[in-house]
């Protein structure tokens, strides 16, 4: 069906712009004519008013067919407002002002200023349309049609298109950067019935709501008082900032977060949420007809499992754990509950997550929120045996932790952290020059070519499935391995962190595909940051590198940045000039860490080698303590200058108070017990 059509008759001035709209002024009295309605439909007239005198509010009485409709007072300020249209199949619509300006040298009767003036079907709307009390968004790259970036009066409605056959979820992001103490109180109402009321004290609140079934909705969003112009320095009538407003189908699979959740941050692994003590999570019917379970990551401060987890469904607990120290994987069972809410309609599943105590604020100082549990990566799944190995995994790392705390030293648990020896074999001959190749491959003896792949691990049993972290410990290419592929697909099905350390000169593309969005930490070892010196310690195989390097950061960043690049220098005389280069190209390949890395203190080295023009010999090699100590301040400068994290093996295995002046972030064993 044709969109109606609307005509400007008598009253009008010609079409202006500004940098946010096309407008036209009216003089006292200004008509148009809307044709080609549906009486079988719903419209709303829609437009923004203002003008560009201060200290004057003319009324604006709007007529149609005949009726006045409306009386407003019209302040400077661009506004939204909106006014539903009778069921006809042709209007005439008057816009009558109490007043008019005349300004010198413009011989126009000057009433307001109308843009974006549209006629709206309600049945036609695909997401949330501002109708009333809207001024002009904050930014200009968003849409006139959009509630986002946008400031409402006290007293402002959008209209949003519904289904009788589903509860939808409408997710409110709102809020004000005032004091406290000015708060104001917010009702909403749907369809003319209140539905909720809630005290908006920050800058930046979720608020989400469970709409009834409908097949449209007028909804209001009422504030207690704007602030005064003495608290918010703007002359308009400020109610809210409305940062967005989404609507999610039940019929979609969806798992949404609701209060209680901060926005989300960059963190050592994953994105992730901090959760206040208490939270809500909803779960769409669709997500629920897919999946058993629900899966997260959470990473708990406290490291003797005392901060506990408990899930509710209304009024009914439906789990109750401790979380372990630093990221795991847990796994929640949901048959129970979704059969317990079932309902003829799709529909929304809401949970509530509260923790027994939060993170102390004395180790945040600087961060004055309520600070719970970090967590990641909600998402369903209906894999009977992960679930039944991460319960396994849970049980096993409580013991281990009790054990440990027990002083046994007989345990009847396993340890979190299985040392893996994946490939013997290396594509640098003649090896790295500080490399102890050769003696490990007599050591190795007749077990350098013991084939270990994805059926090795798991035949590992108890050791497997009770390890958070695999570590690759093999004198070898680790990425040369034929079946890299299916070993990183095993880790990944049961949610296991892998360390790999690699000289970066295996690189394919087909490789790289197997390492993205894979839970892995990937150490590349170069040593070196430029071609010269690559080729004393190595090889000239720099130029190969470098695009490959390239290619994997920007494969990774389709799959939340994954695998992490860890980028390892080892201090020594020849690379000693180098430091500063190294942490330019961390920032070109956007590295997640520099990792400063001792070279292996051996008594009476007796290693020797000519490569690229230099005599490396080992002893030599070795820096004295105090000349490390300055490379440790100097490489905690640079990563201050080129924002690249610095992960100082030198300290390995401290433990600083997190609140301490140069607390570094203990991304090389932070996956490690």
């Amino acid at each position: 069906m044709a969109l109606p059509e609307i005509s400007y008759l008598s009253g009008w001035y010609e079409e202006e712009k500004n940098a946010q709209l096309t407008y036209r002024w009216m003089s006292r009295q200004a008509k148009l004519s809307v044709k080609g309605l549906s009486k079988e439909k719903k419209y709303v007239l829609s437009f923004l008013a203002g003008h560009s005198f201060a200290d004057w509010t003319p009324e604006l009485t709007l007529i149609i067919s005949g009726k006045i409709i409306s009386v407003e007072q019209i302040a400077s300020p661009f506004a939204s407002y909106a006014y539903f249209l009778p069921q006809e199949d042709n209007l005439e619509i008057e816009f009558n002002l109490s007043e008019i300006k005349h300004v010198a040298g413009d011989p126009r009767d000057l009433g307001l200023m109308i843009g974006a003036l549209q006629v709206i079907d309600l049945s036609s709307l695909e997401s949330p349309f501002p109708l009333t009390g809207w001024y002009l968004p904050e930014e200009k790259d968003v849409l006139l049609q959009m509630p986002r970036k946008r400031w409402i009066k006290n007293q402002a409605s959008l209209a949003l298109r519904g289904d009788r056959n589903e509860e939808l979820l409408l997710e409110l992001i709102l809020g004000h950067p005032f004091p406290i103490d000015n708060s104001p109180n917010i009702k909403i109402f749907v369809n003319n019935k209140e539905l909720a009321e809630k005290r908006i004290t920050s800058e930046r609140q979720k608020w989400l709501l469970k709409l009834p079934s409908s097949e449209e909705f007028f909804i209001q969003l009422t504030s207690d008082h704007a602030f005064p112009v003495d608290i918010s320095g703007d002359t308009r009538s400020l109610g809210l900032f409305i940062h967005e407003i989404k609507v999610h189908s039940p019929q979609k699979v969806e798992i949404v977060l609701g209060e209680g959740w901060y926005e989300a941050e960059s963190g050592e692994f994953y994105p992730f949420h901090w959760m206040q003590q208490t939270s809500r999570l909803f779960l769409s019917s669709a997500e629920l007809c897919q999946n058993k379970y629900l899966s997260f990551y959470a990473f708990s401060e406290y490291a003797n499992l005392t901060q506990e987890l408990s899930i509710f469904l209304g009024e009914r607990k439906l789990d109750s754990f401790p979380l372990l120290h630093k990221w795991n994987f847990y796994s929640l069972d949901l048959q129970e509950a979704v059969q317990s809410k079932q309902k003829e309609v799709p529909h929304w599943l809401e949970l509530k997550l509260a923790l027994n105590k939060t993170f102390p604020s004395r180790y945040h100082p600087h961060d004055s929120r309520e600070l719970g549990a970090r967590f990641s990566w909600f998402s369903g799944h209906q894999d009977d045996e992960l679930h039944q190995k991460t319960l396994a995994f849970h049980q096993n790392a409580r013991l281990n932790y009790q054990e440990m705390m027990a002083g046994k030293t007989v345990l009847s648990s396993f340890p979190l952290n299985l040392g893996i020896d994946l490939y013997a074999r290396c594509n640098i001959k003649p090896p790295c020059v500080y490399c102890l190749w050769t003696s490990m491959k007599k050591l190795e003896g007749k077990y350098v070519h013991v084939k270990v792949d994805e059926k090795t691990l798991l035949g590992y049993g108890p050791f497997f499935t009770s390890a958070r972290t695999l570590v690759n410990c093999s004198f070898g290419e680790p990425l040369l391995h034929p079946r890299l592929k299916e070993i990183l697909e095993l880790c990944a099905r049961y949610r296991k962190f892998i360390e790999i350390s690699t000289n970066g000169q295996a690189f394919t593309s087909e490789i790289i595909d197997a390492l993205v969005g894979k839970p892995i930490f990937l150490y590349i070892s170069l040593d070196a940051a430029t071609r010269e010196t690559y080729a004393k310690i190595r090889n000239d195989n720099w130029d190969a590198i470098i695009p490959r390097l390239v290619e994997l950061n920007k494969k990774r960043k389709k799959f939340h940045y994954l695998p992490k690049i860890y980028m390892v220098f080892m201090p020594m005389k020849v690379n000693r000039g180098d430091l500063e280069e190294y942490f330019k190209l961390c920032q070109r390949i956007e590295a997640d860490a520099v990792v400063l890395r001792p070279l292996l203190y051996l008594h009476e080295p007796k290693i020797e080698a000519y490569r690229g023009g230099y005599h490396f010999v080992y002893k030599d090699e070795l820096l004295p303590e105090e000349e490390i100590k300055e490379i440790i301040t100097q490489a905690r400068k640079l990563s201050k200058k080129y924002k690249i994290p610095l992960a100082n093996q030198f300290e390995f295995g401290q433990r600083k108070e997190p609140q301490a002046e140069e607390f570094e972030s203990g991304l090389i064993d932070f996956q490690r017990s």
